[in-house]
C-alpha cells in the first residue's frame, strides 16, 4: 500500500520495484513518507491559519462597517423625526392665520357689514381662493408629517356610506369645470352602514376627485362605489376623461413630491403629495389602490377596501 501511495504521489520521478525484500529499504521509504505527510500537514496548517487570520480581519471590518451603518441609520431616523416634527409645528402655525384670512374673506364675500364694488369683490374672491389652495397644501404637508412620524392612526367606527358620499358631492361641487359632468353611482347592494375610518375614506376620495377635476377640462368625472363580488370587500373607483398619465409616470406617481409633469413650468399646481398620502391611507386601512390610464383618454383609479359590517350601527353618528 505504501508503494502504491508513493507511486501515485510521484509517478514520474520515482521508480519502485514491485517487491522489496530488504527491510531497511522499506523503513527508509516509510520514514520518507512520514516526512512528506508531515510537510504537507504543516503547509496546510499554515494555509488554514492564514485564512483564519484573513477571515477574522474581514469579520472585524464587517462588524465595524455594520456599526457605522447602524449609527448612520439612527442619525437619519432622528433627522427624519425632527423634520416631521418641524413640518407639523409649522403647518399648525400657518393654519391659524390662514383660517382667519379665509373666515374674514368669506364674510366680506357674503356682504356682511361691507358693501363691495365688483372689482373689490373679485379681489376678495381671489384672496379667498388662494388661501384655500394654500390651506390644502399645508394640510397635505401636515398629513405627510403625521404619517412619517408614526403619529397617524386609523380610527374605526360606524359610518353612513350615503351620507359620506353626499358630503363629498357638496365639497367638490365648486371644483366642477363648465364642460365637465360629475357622475355618482352608489350601487344599491352596497351596505349603507359600515365600519371604517370615515375621515380617511373621505380624504382618499376627495384627493382622487380633486386630481380628476384638475386634469379634466371636458367630458366627465365619475365616482362609483360597489361591493366586490363574492368577497367581503368594497370598491371605490374614480374615472375621468382628462389628459391621462404617461406610461413611464405610472411607476412613480404614488411617490411623495412626484408628479406626472415635473417641469418647472407645469400648468397644474400642487405639491405632488395627494396620491402618496392616498396610497398610504389605503394601505393603513388594509386596502389596495391601482391606476389605469391612457394619454388623451383619461385615468381610472380603483381602491379596494375590506368590508366590515359586523358592528355597524343602524344609524351611526355623523
Amino acid at each position: 500500500m505504501v508503494i502504491l501511495l508513493i507511486a501515485v504521489l510521484f509517478p514520474t520521478t520515482v521508480t519502485i520495484e514491485t517487491a522489496i525484500s530488504d527491510y531497511g529499504v522499506f523503513q527508509v521509504l516509510l520514514t520518507g513518507l512520514g516526512v512528506m505527510i508531515s510537510t504537507i500537514t504543516t503547509v496546510n496548517l499554515r494555509r488554514i491559519q492564514d485564512q483564519a487570520v484573513s477571515l477574522q480581519a474581514a469579520n472585524q471590518a464587517l462588524t465595524q462597517q455594520n456599526r457605522e451603518l447602524d449609527l448612520a441609520k439612527r442619525e437619519a431616523d432622528e433627522a427624519n423625526r425632527l423634520k416631521s416634527e418641524f413640518l407639523s409645528t409649522m403647518s399648525h402655525e400657518l393654519r391659524t392665520p390662514l383660517n382667519a384670512i379665509l373666515g374674514f374673506s368669506e364674510i366680506m364675500k357674503l356682504g356682511m357689514g361691507v358693501k363691495l364694488e365688483p372689482v373689490s369683490y373679485g379681489m376678495i374672491e381671489r384672496v379667498h381662493s388662494n388661501a384655500e389652495h394654500l390651506l390644502e397644501l399645508i394640510n397635505d404637508i401636515l398629513d405627510l408629517s403625521k404619517i412619517e412620524s408614526g403619529r397617524f392612526e386609523i380610527e374605526t367606527a360606524p359610518f353612513d356610506v350615503r351620507a359620506l358620499v353626499k358630503a363629498i358631492e357638496s365639497q367638490v361641487s365648486g371644483l366642477l369645470a363648465e364642460k365637465v359632468e360629475f357622475q355618482v353611482d352608489v350601487h344599491g347592494d352596497l351596505p349603507r352602514y359600515m365600519m371604517g375610518d370615515m375621515k380617511a375614506i373621505h380624504r382618499v376620495i376627495t384627493n382622487l376627485l380633486s386630481n380628476a377635476f384638475k386634469f379634466t377640462s371636458q367630458g366627465h368625472v365619475a365616482l362609483t362605489l360597489r361591493p366586490v363580488k363574492d368577497e367581503m370587500k368594497w370598491q371605490i373607483q374614480v374615472q375621468d376623461t382628462g389628459i391621462g398619465i404617461p406610461p413611464d409616470a405610472l411607476t412613480y406617481i404614488f411617490e411623495a413630491f412626484r408628479q406626472a409633469d415635473g417641469s418647472t413650468t407645469r400648468k397644474y399646481q400642487g405639491t405632488g403629495l395627494g396620491l402618496a398620502i392616498t396610497q398610504t391611507l389605503v394601505r393603513e386601512m388594509g386596502g389596495t389602490i391601482n391606476v389605469k390610464s391612457e394619454l388623451g383618454r383619461g385615468s381610472t383609479f380603483t381602491i379596494v377596501l375590506p368590508m366590515d359590517i359586523r358592528q355597524a350601527e343602524k344609524e351611526p353618528s355623523s
